[in-house]
């Protein structure tokens, strides 16, 4: 028989965020107004909830994933910049640093459950895009054949060896296509207008 055991006891009113691989850590974000939150991160180990981006003024912070060795947590943030960027907090020295800045916003970001690639999602001049990028070097995955327009809901295999998403160049309602990364081009499974 399945016994039930708490996992988290939410008594502060937090958002719950991404969960750590291994189940140590949650992270949880408690907002002021819609451009002003901060990250608590709640060590399930120790029992501590800590506040890991401590401010003044409105700074919009918001968990994306935690790395897939559990050493990071990536969140997004304005802090200190025009657009939202991409940022990692290490989990045993409590340093940060940038991890991926573009001219836009960058709204979030995941790991694919092998581990090899992290998708970035990009707010392009309000339109939303995925971006597929090797984990290891936040280089562009070696994907051929791309359509053409904006790619979104990425979904890639567990083992990272093939993906789906959806992609429009804006004309046509979204299709959805899939195939092996690094590979022949993705196929297109829809058609939108039929």
């Amino acid at each position: 028989s399945l016994k039930r055991t708490p996992f988290y006891r939410n008594t502060e009113g937090f958002e719950i965020g991404p969960i750590s691989r291994d189940k140590r850590y949650v992270a949880l974000v408690k907002p002021r107004t819609t451009l002003d939150a901060d990250i608590y991160l709640h060590d399930r180990q120790a029992g501590t909830t800590t506040n890991i981006t401590v401010h003044t003024g409105a700074v919009n912070n918001r968990p994306a994933d935690f790395s897939p060795d559990n050493a990071r947590l990536l969140f997004v943030s304005d802090s200190g910049r025009e657009f939202v960027s991409l940022r990692s907090y290490d989990l045993a020295t409590g340093a940060k640093a940038a991890v991926y800045e573009q001219p836009w916003d960058v709204l979030g970001a995941e790991y694919s459950k092998g581990g090899r690639f992290l998708t970035v999602y990009v707010n392009e001049d309000s339109k939303f895009a995925a971006r597929l990028l090797e984990a290891s070097n936040l280089r562009p995955a070696p994907v051929a054949g791309m359509p053409r327009g904006l790619v979104r809901g990425v979904s890639v295999s567990r083992n990272d060896s093939a993906f789906a998403f959806y992609a429009s160049d804006g004309s046509v309602p979204d299709e959805l296509y899939a195939g092996a990364i690094a590979g022949t081009p993705p196929k297109r499974l829809t058609n939108a207008l039929n």
